[in-house]
């Protein structure tokens, strides 16, 4: 048994814009109009950091995946 304790895979609303290629103010609307992933706030209502689990982050990008339409071709 390993005494190391488990990794927790989350980011803050910096790394997560960083990471998503958008400025931390776009992540901070996406929560304020609840169309962000599903986020945490740690500590204090108000105050208290916010932070991202990975799993959270990838189902929000899974059902945000749109596939192109089939293009018919012309003759």
């Amino acid at each position: 048994m390993s005494d190391q304790a488990p990794t927790l895979n989350v980011f803050t609303e910096k790394a997560l814009a960083k990471e998503l290629g958008v400025v931390p103010e776009t992540v901070r609307k996406w929560r304020q109009w609840g169309t962000g992933p599903a986020y945490a706030r740690l500590g204090g209502k108000i105050s208290g950091p916010i932070i991202y689990r990975a799993e959270d982050v990838q189902a929000w990008i899974a059902d945000h995946i749109h596939q192109p339409a089939p293009v018919e071709a012309s003759q």
